[in-house]
């Protein structure tokens, strides 16, 4: 008996105010045998998709009342709809490096440069439509190769999440491709790390007390000091109340040359401990801001040697391995990027690593196993360093994918399509998006500095020119929110509602929002509203168990709500 094929035309929805845009595209999709719908206005989208469901919509960004990232962020809060391809033609588009640096909240699958060719076009909406395998889409992208399924829907940030192998090092690629400025904090369990970074390399690492990373530790593993020297020295420290490693220098074992050596040497390998599967799982977020040249108390560790070490010295093979599993990458070929040994001798990989990337290229995890079973973890190790350093990709593994199942209508006291054109009318009427991506960046960081000097008029100054050029970032949203509440909120109560309204709007772009959710229960606090303000400290920390600044929050709160006890 003959398959039947379904040769139903697949359903496309074009919204494009200007004609001169609907009327050239919506032919050239009749023409290619698609069924085209078109709306001229975001409203009139809202009400084809509250009774269509097509296969793909390709939207204008320039639309009336709201831009068309902003129509993209109301349709895929829709679970019905969310999993509709959703691409927007716009006049301007950072380069991809520029939006991995900025982490923008673009809502779309993909970006359309216009003016757009008719060929240009049939590669988009064919690569959509048509492929076997789905196409990544920005925030997939952005959330890297070895990215795990999240029961979220929404992509996780490459600047915080939990710490493994591949998250910590897809961030810190990200950190040294882009020269990035902040501070990177680390908080799991009892242990807590915090890392100044500058310009893309490491200035100085400060974590609590843990026996194992005392100085006098450290030297007597290397060598340096036995352990006797070790427990009469701290012993001495202690008695005086200075560091161990001034009687280590007034007793001549070590002179003051050696002390800072080692003491940066400590500090690198403490921070190397992050690759350590006993940091796994800790919650880690990286915030831009500004560091000085006399915040530095180690020669700068550039970030790019440090991932090497990690990767292909510190990690556990195991966990490495565990890790292609998880993300079902271990039938995937992996595929060289073009001049990758040249790339990665400029990157100081030794010729032996180069051989073995030239190997690996075309082979997969489980083919490179059964090949080389008693050298397999140099090859493990020099896979996944490929992988997180960018000079490779997964090739597809061609296994068939089950049949997507049904989405399910959602079941709302209100409905989708109300609380969406409701957004709609209230929405200020603000001109198509366009990122100026180095001034949203150095805007952000400075105002953050400022916020964190309690120069709280300035740093209002600057995050308003981070917002405009930027309009969609939650975190400056935030950022500016706070700076003008520590300005004049806590004695008007319009300039309170202000910053209030600020977070709610950088919650509706990033639910995720940790720092976000926190001043708000901060204000909230402030107005004595501490059963609001305890609701959003516990989503901050739910969000990011990372931010203690919330967590301390919780405690005061249930310190302040218990009944006083007698003793």
């Amino acid at each position: 008996m003959k398959k039947t094929v379904d040769r139903t035309p697949k359903r496309i929805l074009l919204i494009a105010q200007k004609p001169d845009i609907s009327g050239p595209v919506s032919g050239f999709l009749k023409e290619m045998g698609y069924q085209v719908a078109v709306c001229d206005s975001a409203k009139a989208a809202l009400n084809v998709t509250s009774i269509e469901t097509p296969e793909l919509i390709i939207c204008h960004d320039a639309l009336q009342g709201v831009t068309g990232s902003d129509l993209g962020r109301l349709l895929k809060a829709n679970t019905r709809l969310a999993a509709i391809p959703f691409l927007l033609m716009t006049n301007r588009i950072p380069a991809s490096v520029d939006l991995d640096r900025a982490d923008l909240n673009i809502n779309a699958d993909e970006l359309i440069r216009l003016p757009i060719s008719q060929s240009e076009l049939y590669g988009v909406v064919t690569k959509w439509l048509e492929s076997s395998h789905k196409p990544e889409s920005i925030q997939q992208k952005a959330a890297g190769p070895f990215r795990e399924e999240e029961k979220s829907k929404e992509q996780p940030s490459w600047k915080k999440g939990h710490l493994s192998c591949a998250s910590l090092g897809r961030l810190l690629y990200r950190l040294a491709s882009q020269d990035h400025t902040g501070i990177l904090l680390v908080a799991g369990g009892r242990k807590r790390m915090e890392v100044k970074v500058r310009n893309g390399s490491v200035i100085d690492v400060n974590s609590n007390y843990i026996r194992d990373d005392t100085l006098g530790r450290f030297l007597i593993r290397h060598g340096k000091i036995s352990a006797k020297e070790n427990d009469a020295t701290l012993a001495r420290a202690q008695k005086a109340g200075v560091p161990q490693g001034r009687v280590l220098v007034s007793l001549g074992i070590l002179s003051e040359k050696e002390l800072s050596v080692h003491l940066a040497q400590q500090k690198v390998e403490k921070f190397l401990r992050l690759f350590e599967d006993s940091w796994e799982g800790a919650s880690f977020e990286f915030t831009r801001q500004i560091i000085e040249p006399d915040e530095m108390s180690i020669e700068p560790a550039p970030l790019s040697k440090l991932i090497q070490k990690g990767v292909l010295e510190v990690a556990k093979p195991d966990q490495l391995y565990d890790t292609f599993l998880r993300s079902n990458k271990t039938n995937n070929p992996i595929l060289l990027h073009q001049n990758v040994v040249e790339r990665l001798k400029s990157m100081g990989v030794s010729m032996e690593a180069v051989k073995t990337a030239e190997w690996i290229h075309g082979k997969s995890i489980e083919e490179i196993k059964k090949v080389t079973p008693n050298r397999f973890e140099p090859f493990l190790r020099t896979a996944f360093y490929l992988i997180v350093s960018n000079v490779a990709a997964f090739g597809s593994a061609d296994k068939k994918e089950g049949a997507p199942k049904p989405a399910e209508r959602e079941v709302l006291g209100r409905s989708f399509e109300r609380i969406a054109e409701k957004q709609i009318d209230q929405a200020p009427d603000r001109p198509s998006g366009t990122w100026n991506i180095r001034e949203y960046e150095d805007s952000l960081a400075d105002g953050r500095s400022l916020l964190n000097a309690k120069h709280y008029t300035y740093a209002v100054a600057v995050l308003r020119k981070a917002v405009q050029a930027n309009p969609d970032s939650s975190e400056a949203l935030s950022l500016l929110a706070w700076a003008r509440f520590q300005q004049n909120g806590k004695s008007s109560i319009p300039v309170s509602q202000e910053a209030k309204d600020l977070l709610k709007k950088a919650l509706s772009l990033e639910p995720s929002n940790d720092q976000a959710h926190y001043f708000l229960g901060s204000i909230f606090k402030h107005e004595g509203k501490e059963s609001l303000a305890a609701s959003h400290f516990q989503k901050a920390t739910a969000f990011n168990p990372a931010n203690e600044d919330a967590a301390r929050e919780i405690r005061l709160l249930r310190i302040k709500q218990r009944k006083d006890r007698d003793y």
